[in-house]
């Protein structure tokens, strides 16, 4: 991957994430990718702090579906907020 083709992933991957649209941040990832964070374990509850494949984060017991709503974090190519 050159430079260039690097800063272009990078941005889409930022407009996905500041879309909110599941499916585009998702294309952006492996079948079997592994999610960890502490907001995970406000959905699936204590000591569960990490959703494996993409199915889990859209449906099932993984959902993070459920995280929706509860404060948004935005990307630009310089830092993160939340808003």
């Amino acid at each position: 991957m050159t430079e260039a083709e690097a800063q272009e992933f990078a941005l889409e991957w930022i407009a996905a994430w500041n879309s909110h649209d599941l499916d585009r941040i998702l294309s952006h990832y492996a079948d079997d990718v592994e999610v960890t964070s502490p907001l995970v374990e406000t959905v699936l509850g204590p000591g569960k702090v990490t959703v494996r494949g993409k199915a889990a984060l859209i449906s099932g017991s993984g959902s993070i579906a459920p995280m929706r709503g509860r404060g948004a974090w935005y990307f630009t190519t310089r830092a993160c907020r939340r808003s």
